[in-house]
């Protein structure tokens, strides 16, 4: 899967999970920015990005996935080989 393809579908589970269009979702988002975004939230949106992604994350990969740029580092090493 291409990088760019990676980014559209994270964007697309943050919109869904954070009932928050994609168009409003870019490299700054996270929870500061976007107030639907709470631990509860946070927990769903990683489990479906493990699940959508077939990865699995340690806990402290879990609360470093705080910001759309980690979200996709974090992602990208697990998908690399």
């Amino acid at each position: 899967m291409e990088p760019h393809d990676i980014q559209h579908k994270v964007l697309e589970i943050l919109s869904s999970i954070l009932l928050v269009p994609m168009d409003d979702l870019d490299q700054h988002s996270s929870p500061q920015t976007i107030p639907n975004w709470d631990s509860l939230k946070h927990m769903n949106l990683v489990m479906a990005i493990e699940e959508e992604f077939e990865v699995q994350f340690t806990p402290d990969e879990f609360l470093e996935l705080l910001s759309v740029p980690a979200i996709l580092e974090t992602l990208s090493q697990k998908l690399t080989p």
